[in-house]
């Protein structure tokens, strides 16, 4: 009679036949009635139920609700009827799985999490894809100055960092600050700390937001200067300023009452020159003055008679001055010039006269002395602190100066000199080529250059020209503490040696070591392969680490006691084993036979010496300045 096994829900699986196993309905072996042997498959049946068909394959012919632990994903998984899906946990793949409502999805391309609701994949996050980095807000705790622990909220922008939020004002110390996030440059504390602000940092200086903000507390330039309120200057009302007031245009500055214009202070386009326009047809402009309580006229300009008066409100003439009047500078007379004073005297800085010669030192009756007769005679310029003169001396034969001479440049001579017979010896830069003694010469300033034969010396430097530099000293050459760098590595017996010379040549000096790898077996253990190689080489860089051996080969004696012989003479053990026997039986009955029941060894009843002989070889490995590599392995000797 057969098996009707039947399936939870009711429906046949397989009508099993008896002495009969089934093993292509599910996934287990069924036995049928009277099956010879069925212990097998049904312990086999049980451990496959117990370890969950666990495989890197999904099980054969699986039926619904069946599970699987799959050893390639580390898994649980259950068969939906289709397809094995995972039992707990995610689902991992590059592509959307078809899903139930309550599944999660691990978009293994994007690197996000998705779940389904039954009808629509939402993301769960992060809502940035893996190419796009980390873009959006983070939160932190970070710990400040005074060990308080405040929360931060960092935003990115493609895997950087563009601001921190804060609700409160505090310092961090470097070493517990975001990274990323910038220094304060101001802070008077070293090393300077971090500086969070109430609200948005930002990390660029130029963040910028977009869009219309309600309120803001300051301005800031494109330095960085912040300007508040106070810093601007009203249109509705009466309004001050500390700095200048700039008007950056030709229209220039308009005064009036409403709409009327009566007067622009403005810059002419066309000859660039500041004018002060009188808007209204025949308007005259009247600058006044304070004196005392009351205001009175300064400059009137009569715009009907075109007449300007100075301190008078109804000028009469073209120029009409009340009070005396005084020029600084030159004064043109294009007609007679008429004098009213009792007095004419010249009080003036610069008397120009329009004869060309001035002749002085002349006789009464016009004619010229000697030498004698105007000795003493030249230019005085009378001050309460002494007189400066230019005065002819008899005695020296010469023009005689109480004062320095100062040539100045101007537009006719851009470089006054001294001339002596036509020729220049100084000027204002240069003592002349022509000059070529200078007998008594003690001191001299400081030179920017100087060449002397083939040795030129310019700021730091001096330069040979035409062979090298020999120094000839009558004792030792100090260099005052300072290095002697830019120097070649030598190449004879008595040059120069440079640090760098020396570390190279040391670094490239061989190594040579003996070494006991009894225990060894990274890669291998000794005789297999190229041996305990790893193994040396840790012990090599320890000694000797690559950074500080570049190009320098190590040799390294090793010796293996592993499996070596011990040789120990019989006599030596003869004394040291104790043999115990017992009768034994031989088909049930008692025989006179015995055997050895017992061996043991008397370690206290050996004395001697025993020859231990290990292996031995002989490895080397090369630095490349990062790291040992292993170069060959041979047996020694």
């Amino acid at each position: 009679m057969s098996y009707r096994i039947n399936k939870a829900n009711g429906d046949l699986l397989v009508d099993l036949v008896d002495g009969q196993i089934d093993v292509t309905s599910s996934s287990l072996t069924l036995v049928g009635r009277n099956y010879t042997g069925f212990g097998e498959a049904v312990n086999e049946n049980f451990v496959k139920l117990l370890e969950n068909f666990s495989s890197t394959t999904a099980p054969s012919t699986p039926i619904t609700g069946q599970l699987w632990f799959d050893t390639t994903e580390q898994r649980l998984k259950i068969y939906n009827g289709t397809s094995f899906k995972s039992a707990g946990g995610p689902i991992v793949s590059t592509t959307q799985p078809t899903m139930v409502a309550g599944d999660l999805w691990i978009d293994s391309k994007n690197n996000q999490l998705y779940f389904y609701d039954g009808t629509d994949l939402v993301l769960a996050g992060p809502p940035y894809q893996a190419g796009q980095q980390k873009t959006g807000f983070e939160v932190q705790s970070v710990i400040d100055s005074v060990n308080v622990t405040r929360t931060a909220l960092k935003l990115f922008i493609g895997g950087q960092i563009v601001g921190v939020f804060a609700d409160s004002q505090f310092y961090v110390e470097l070493v517990n600050g975001i990274p990323g996030y910038p220094q304060d440059v101001n802070d008077t504390q070293t090393p300077k700390r971090q500086l969070y602000k109430k609200g948005f940092n930002p990390i660029a200086a130029d963040f910028k937001y977009l869009g219309i903000a309600e309120s803001a507390e300051s301005l800031i330039d494109a330095s960085g200067t912040k300007f508040n309120t106070t810093s601007f200057m009203s249109a509705v009302g009466a309004t001050q300023t500390t700095g200048k007031l700039s008007v950056k245009n030709q229209a220039g500055l308009a005064v009036g009452v409403g709409d009327i214009e009566y007067g622009i202070l403005k810059v002419n386009s066309g000859t660039n020159q500041l004018e002060l326009e009188a808007q209204q047809a025949n308007t005259d402009i009247n600058l006044k003055v304070r004196k005392g309580n009351a205001y009175i006229s300064g400059i009137v300009i009569d715009a009907s008679t075109e007449r300007v008066g100075v301190f008078t409100d109804t000028p009469t003439v073209e120029f009409d001055v009340t009070g005396a009047g005084k020029f600084s500078g030159n004064v043109t007379v294009g007609g007679n010039l008429l004098v009213s004073g009792d007095t004419t005297y010249l009080d003036t800085t610069t008397l120009r006269v329009e004869d060309k010669n001035i002749q002085l030192g002349l006789q009464g009756d016009s004619t010229e002395g000697n030498d004698a007769a105007i000795d003493g005679g030249g230019i005085t310029l009378s001050s309460s602190q002494g007189s400066k003169d230019i005065i002819w001396l008899d005695a020296t034969d010469s023009w005689t100066f109480n004062q320095n001479i100062n040539l100045i440049t101007n537009e006719i001579n851009s470089d006054p000199s001294y001339k002596i017979d036509g020729t220049t010896v100084l000027s204002k830069t240069e003592l002349a080529s022509t000059v070529t003694t200078a007998t008594g010469l003690v001191n001299i300033g400081t030179l920017g250059s100087l060449n002397i034969d083939n040795l030129g010396f310019d700021g730091s430097t001096i330069t040979v020209t035409g062979g090298g530099l020999n120094i000839i000293s009558s004792g030792d050459i100090a260099v005052n503490t300072q290095k002697i760098t830019g120097v070649s590595d030598p190449t004879a017996a008595q040059g120069v040696a440079t640090k760098n010379y020396v570390d190279i040549t040391i670094d490239a000096e061989n190594v040579g070591l003996s070494l006991d790898i009894t225990g060894f077996s990274n890669p291998n253990s000794a005789g297999t392969g190229n041996g305990p190689t790893a193994d040396v080489i840790a012990v090599l860089q320890t000694l000797y680490p690559a950074n500080t051996k570049n190009g320098a080969i190590a040799t390294v004696h090793c010796t293996n006691y592993a499996g070596a012989s011990i040789n120990i003479s019989q006599g030596l053990l003869a004394g040291a084993l104790n043999k115990s026997y017992i009768a034994v039986d031989k088909d049930n009955v008692l025989s006179s036979t015995s055997v050895m029941q017992d061996l043991a060894v008397d370690a206290a009843g050996v004395s001697g010496s025993a020859t231990i002989t290990p292996t031995r070889y002989t490895m080397t490995f090369t630095s490349n300045g990062t790291s040992w590599s292993h170069g060959s392995t041979s047996n020694y000797p």
